[in-house]
């Protein structure tokens, strides 16, 4: 990754070998508006260099036959269970009631 452009950090499920890493990146680079793609097999994470939306870098992503999602600034997909504060069910971890 090289320059000033912004990089967004993306979880990405259902890889198994260097192929199947290798057929990510090629799909997301080839997504209007991204210039650079690196993706991680034992970390199941991408990074990308571009003004691609992350809409449009998930459907690359599942039009491969993975699926993905945004990381957010924790390292974990946003509103992914387990996010601090909430539960799967929505309701407020801890939260007196």
């Amino acid at each position: 990754m090289k320059g000033s452009a912004i990089i967004r950090y993306f979880n990405v499920t259902g890889m198994s070998c260097a192929a199947c890493s290798a057929r990510v990146e090629k799909a997301v680079k080839g997504c209007a508006g991204v210039s650079e793609c690196s993706v991680n097999l034992l970390t199941n994470s991408m990074a990308i260099e571009g003004d691609a939306t992350d809409e449009a870098v998930i459907s690359a992503v599942v039009a491969a036959g993975y699926g993905a999602s945004v990381k957010s600034a924790g390292g974990r997909a946003k509103g992914s269970p387990g996010e601090k504060g909430t539960s799967p069910g929505g309701d407020t971890e801890g939260a007196e009631k």
